[in-house]
């Protein structure tokens, strides 16, 4: 099987490092006010957006000490450590809500979901859907290790991001999970559903999609709708969490050599609800002790560690699910999860809130419209964090907000 690049890949034009790190007396309220000013006007005078390119820079970004505004943003301090997003100098305004989510690439450039947009930090124009119909919707936004945006529509069609344009790559496969995986050696992989309704993981091969797995791992993503994750980990691997909802889910993960079961998932954690890699290379995953879609969950912590994984549950602290009931669940609110570069996993479970584990102890993030979750969280090289609220807001974190607030033993309210 040969893999997959295109000649024609989105490029950022503006590398992340370009939003270097600025002394916060540029942000003096005077100079902001005017740049606010500026923008607003921009935005007026721009004609029809132009199509948004994307290059994927390799000068590293610079560090990101607490709370200087990436130069280019204008933002507004909301609580210590917190910067909310107001607008960009490529006339994109923030402030009006509607972000959905927010993607970092690996040299920190940043892209962001909003509405039926997709925009790239500092880049003018945006990539628009390729029809106005809902199935056209993207979401899951991924970016490659070698610059290529991908993502999933609402339809179940793949699609990546070419000159300015969503193009679609789905070989006349629907995608059954929203999630995308890619490999240093430029392979693609995703979850279809093939032609008998069964659901399995292809690889792309030229223009076509290819079946990779063998039947017992094609039998255990099962039929029909699934939630499915992948990840991959610093030493070459491709993970991928399943979720059936209704039935014990766990793990697949690719090694080179082909997809083998992992059923090394406690016992009492069936359903993995969220999955990400740690810059340090640790494996981390959020999972519910109970099946269905049922409130309260009883959630826990997962780490990898020398071939097994390690619960960290109630009992040690992880925040418990307070809801009574099922009317309290909102299914437009996910389980997303990340780890920063000092090695605190950050995590949102809607119900609980948002949240930040230090090996030790839990502490709550206290973020305006956060108080029962977040719809995206993503780690930029900096160590900065990206967040997207509840209410569409996008902030960055910086310093030392989240570590100041020991987790009490319910969620918060709003």
């Amino acid at each position: 099987m040969t893999s997959h690049r295109p000649d024609v890949r989105v490029s950022f034009a503006m590398p992340r490092h370009a939003l270097r790190s600025r002394s916060s007396r540029a942000y003096a309220p005077r100079r902001a006010v005017l740049f606010g000013v500026a923008l607003v006007v921009l935005a007026l005078l721009a004609g029809p957006s132009h199509a948004a390119s994307v290059n994927i820079g390799s000068t590293p970004p610079t560090p990101l000490s607490a709370c200087e505004a990436p130069e280019g943003l204008v933002t507004q301090m909301v609580a210590p450590g917190v910067l909310q997003v107001i607008a960009d100098d490529a006339g994109h305004r923030f402030d009006r809500g509607q972000v959905r989510e927010v993607e970092v690439g690996s040299d920190g450039t940043v892209v962001v979901a909003q509405g039926r947009r997709v925009i790239v930090l500092g880049e003018p124009g945006a990539i628009a859907p390729r029809t106005d119909g809902w199935r056209s919707f993207v979401r899951f936004l991924h970016l490659a290790p070698w610059g290529e945006l991908w993502a999933v529509e609402d339809g179940g069609s793949t699609v990546v991001a070419e000159g300015g344009r969503w193009a679609d790559r789905s070989g006349g496969m629907r995608s059954a999970g929203h999630s995308i995986g890619t490999l240093d050696d430029g392979s693609v992989w995703r979850v279809a559903r093939s032609p008998g309704g069964a659901n399995e993981i292809v690889r792309l091969d030229g223009a076509d999609w290819v079946p990779a797995a063998s039947e017992d791992i094609t039998e255990s993503l099962g039929v029909g709708s699934g939630r499915f994750d992948f990840e991959r980990t610093t030493d070459g691997r491709l993970w991928l969490a399943i979720d059936h909802g209704d039935r014990p889910g766990g793990f697949a993960t690719y090694d080179q050599v082909g997809w083998k079961g992992d059923v090394l998932v406690p016992g009492d954690t069936p359903r993995v609800l969220a999955l990400t890699v740690g810059p340090d290379g640790s494996l981390w995953a959020i999972a519910d002790r109970k099946l269905h879609d049922t409130r309260p969950g009883e959630y826990v912590l997962l780490r990898h560690d020398e071939g097994t994984w390690l619960a960290i549950g109630p009992e040690r602290g992880m925040p418990r699910d307070e809801a009574k009931a099922w009317t309290d669940w909102d299914p437009t609110v996910p389980t997303v999860l990340t780890v920063d570069q000092e090695g605190r996993v950050w995590f949102s479970i809607y119900g609980i809130g948002l949240y930040s584990f230090d090996g030790s102890d839990f502490h709550r993030v206290e973020l305006p419209h956060a108080r029962r979750g977040v719809l995206d969280l993503r780690v930029a090289p900096d160590g900065s964090v990206w967040i997207v609220s509840s209410r569409g807001a996008l902030y960055v974190v910086c310093g030392e907000h989240g570590r100041d607030q020991r987790a009490e033993s319910g969620p918060s309210t709003t």
